[in-house]
């Protein structure tokens, strides 16, 4: 994390001498309850174990994440699969309220994708935010093969959880995977790998906010990040778009760039007008007025957006 980051850099220009002083420090404020694993950890220090076993850790984590790479693989090569059964306690004519069809998991792709999610929250604690990317982007975008003599269909990770065939917290582990997306991804590609995600996840909790939220520090590069993330939505049309653009134009914090912003992609996005209308509280009455008008003169008349920025 970046406090051991912080921790490796400040120990580094330390003298041997201060570094013993704090040690001496440390362990006089130390609780008693905790002095027997601080000693512990000491003599491990002078014996060199420390570092071994820290090499140990990064070794078991790559196995895990090459383990986890062919798990993924399999199922998303459909080798593997899920089992479709008809219900025959449904009945059609009668409009039955039971599903006509009930899904079986007997190759345990469910304890995959589970290994796989928890998996993605590892990558992130330990900063390794290429594989937690490269594996939420695949959890979210593979397709889950589905056996049926009656049916042709693919399941998502959103339909393993649906039918209980997955317990996970999915919209956690998304946070996770845009987090590790957010610092793998070089700025120009990190739009498209950020929605990517968010797309495929289905879920409104997903914001950029609620990734600034997520992580223990501040996003790195979030003021250059900005720009290019609403210029990439900013030409993307449909539903997860329009949710996430005027959020990102709030984040901003200025409104002269909020409504130029609006201008720009008032023929495609609305919402910016209303977004700006309905958080605009600080700004002044005679600012708002004019945001108003200019929603009016810019916004199609096909949208009801224009209507409800009339109301304002």
């Amino acid at each position: 994390t970046n406090f051991l980051k912080q921790v490796d850099e400040l120990s580094a220009q330390c003298s041997v001498r201060q570094l013993m002083a704090f040690v001496h420090e440390t362990a006089r404020v130390l609780p008693e309850s905790g002095r027997e694993d601080f000693l512990k950890r000491l003599r491990l220090a002078g014996e060199g174990q420390i570092s071994a076993q820290g090499q140990k850790e990064d070794s078991e984590l790559r196995r895990a994440y090459q383990k986890i790479r062919d798990n993924l693989k399999r199922i998303d090569s459909q080798e593997i699969a899920i089992t479709s059964i008809l219900n025959e306690a449904y009945d059609d004519w009668y409009n039955s309220a039971v599903d006509e069809f009930f899904y079986e998991d007997k190759e345990g792709i469910g304890d995959m994708l589970a290994e796989a999610c928890k998996f993605v929250h590892i990558c992130m604690d330990a900063e390794m935010y290429q594989e937690g990317f490269e594996i939420g982007k695949q959890l979210f975008s593979m397709e889950i093969s589905c056996d049926s003599e009656y049916e042709s269909i693919d399941f998502s990770i959103r339909d393993m959880e649906c039918y209980h065939l997955l317990r996970c917290d999915l919209d956690e582990t998304a946070l996770d995977a845009l987090y590790c997306a957010y610092h793998a991804a070089p700025l120009k590609k990190r739009p498209e790998s950020f929605y990517g995600i968010i797309a495929n996840a289905k879920s409104s909790r997903l914001t950029l906010e609620a990734v600034m939220q997520h992580g223990d520090e501040e996003l790195p590069e979030l003021q250059k990040f900005l720009p290019e993330w609403i210029a990439y939505l900013g030409e993307k049309a449909g539903d997860t778009a329009d949710r996430l653009l005027p959020e990102a134009v709030g984040l901003l914090g200025d409104i002269s760039s909020a409504c130029m912003y609006a201008e720009k992609y008032s023929a495609i996005h609305p919402g910016i007008y209303l977004y700006i209308l309905d958080h605009g509280n600080a700004e002044k009455i005679g600012t708002m007025i004019s945001v108003g008008q200019q929603a009016m003169e810019k916004i199609p008349k096909r949208y009801a957006a224009r209507s409800m920025a009339a109301l304002k």
